[in-house]
């Protein structure tokens, strides 16, 4: 048995000659430390998670002026100035659910609105926030 050493781990070689041909073939590699793959969701799944929180999030947004949370959303890139202009021209009962159907849409978009949120003095709901997206 022979070892080798490749990117710091030790790993054990085991060579045989046959019969048939002249050349040494390695039949086997085994790594001394295994090593685990984690595999991430999707963004199909993501985009769905944050679409839930959203909506359980409706009620609290209810209580916010969107136009104090839009201007900040649309200079994090979250947004785009047209979009503002079509939630603004929305009537205030509407605001919010055009806004959820929004960011719906959008990637990227956690850390921005909990900023705004928390500019605009409105932690608690910042908080909500944050522990629906770790799950909490």
């Amino acid at each position: 048995m022979t070892f080798l050493t490749l990117n710091r781990r030790k790993i054990s070689l085991l060579a045989f000659s046959t019969p048939s041909l002249s050349t040494n073939l390695l039949l086997f590699f085994q790594t001394q430390t295994m090593t685990t793959v984690t595999c991430s969701p999707s963004l199909a799944d993501i985009r769905a998670l944050q679409a839930d929180n959203l909506d359980r999030l409706r009620d609290s947004l209810q209580q916010i002026n969107i136009r104090d949370v839009v201007p900040l959303l649309v200079a994090r890139n979250v947004l785009r100035s047209y979009e503002m202009g079509a939630l603004y021209a929305k009537g205030s009962d509407e605001q919010v659910d055009a806004l959820i159907d929004l960011l719906k849409t959008k990637n990227h978009w956690v850390g921005p609105l909990t900023d705004a949120l928390i500019r605009n003095g409105k932690a608690p709901i910042a908080k909500i926030l944050l522990e629906l997206q770790n799950g909490k």
